[in-house]
């Protein structure tokens, strides 16, 4: 049963959490990457 449950977690992480992560990831780099070449910006986190 335990595993059934760590099945279904693990499939909607990668489903789910693991894409929005890197697509949010993704277009910030595209935003704030061009408009602060310096790349100090520290409000980004």
């Amino acid at each position: 049963m335990f595993a059934l449950w760590l099945r279904r977690a693990a499939a909607y992480f990668l489903r789910i959490v693991l894409p929005t992560s890197l697509m949010s990831q993704l277009i910030g780099t595209l935003l704030f990457g061009r408009s602060s070449p310096g790349g100090d910006r520290r409000d980004l986190d």
